[in-house]
């Protein structure tokens, strides 16, 4: 597709105030798509469909693509896809919708995006409990630095870079270097015995109360479901007294990441 030309026709200036960067290199839309493995069983959502290219090329390929876009402009470009398009002309966030802090599915089973940068960080809280089988996006570099190092998505999260897209690959040109990545789930702590992980992921589900009592009951399942040992409220408090985590820290709600930091270094060695 000539992205520029149909830009033209329709009368569209992007806006890259609104993250409007659209790919023109037609290879680096197939690198996409191939990495996400496609087949005729895959429902696919595509955050930032603009005008349908990457969509067009996935459709072809899928059961259903769910292409969402928040400009208007785009509707009519987007109306004339393949009949297996569902068009939501809405903000991405409201798509997602908020959801419970549990593991459960969605419509989808696979994510395929050229992300609005501006969106990452908010999808990405949303998408901490969704259960997919792929995720490719396409992210700004920086991006992945913020992914392993943030509390919440270095619990959640476990992203590899597929490929770099250069600059003149988009039109208009961003002003940031991009990637193309797998945000890949980590194991099951349950499975591999990350107690760590197990009481991060659990304290963000818990995050209304005061982090003491949301790893006291972490604390109790985890011992449960991995040892299949019972421990009282007790016991856990003990376990919680002894990783020397700051008392400050323990009193408060897990809106500060040094807790979520403090439970890596400090207890994983005492629930053995």
């Amino acid at each position: 597709m000539d992205v520029i030309n149909t830009l033209r026709q329709l009368g569209i200036e992007p806006e890259p105030k609104k993250d409007q960067h659209f790919i023109v290199d037609d290879s680096i839309l197939q690198r996409i798509a191939n990495q996400a493995n496609l087949s005729q069983d895959d429902t696919i959502l595509e955050i930032g469909a603009g005008i349908g290219n990457l969509t067009q090329l996935i459709a072809h390929q899928v059961k259903k693509v769910i292409a969402v876009e928040s400009d208007i402009r785009f509707e009519p470009m987007l109306r004339t896809l393949p009949a297996n398009v569902e068009v939501h002309i809405e903000n991405a966030l409201i798509t997602t919708s908020p959801s419970p802090k549990k593991i459960h599915y969605k419509p989808y089973n696979k994510i395929v995006s050229n992300l609005p940068y501006s969106l990452c960080e908010a999808l990405l809280h949303k998408w901490a409990f969704f259960s997919y089988d792929k995720a490719i996006l396409l992210i700004p570099s920086r991006f992945i630095e913020t992914i392993k190092t943030h509390p919440v998505f270095s619990s959640f999260y476990a992203p590899t870079i597929l490929f770099p897209v250069p600059r003149t690959s988009f039109y208009p040109e961003p002003k940031t270097e991009s990637v193309v990545i797998n945000l890949r789930k980590p194991p099951d702590p349950i499975e591999s015995h990350n107690s760590a992980l197990f009481l991060r992921q659990y304290l963000y589900t818990h995050e209304d109360q005061k982090s003491k009592n949301g790893l006291r009951e972490g604390i109790i399942r985890y011992m449960h479901k991995v040892h299949d040992r019972t421990i009282t409220k007790n016991e856990a408090r003990r376990i919680i007294d002894a990783s020397g985590i700051d008392p400050a820290l323990l009193d408060s709600r897990p809106d500060n990441p040094d807790i979520y930091f403090a439970i890596s270094s400090s207890l994983p060695k005492l629930l053995e």
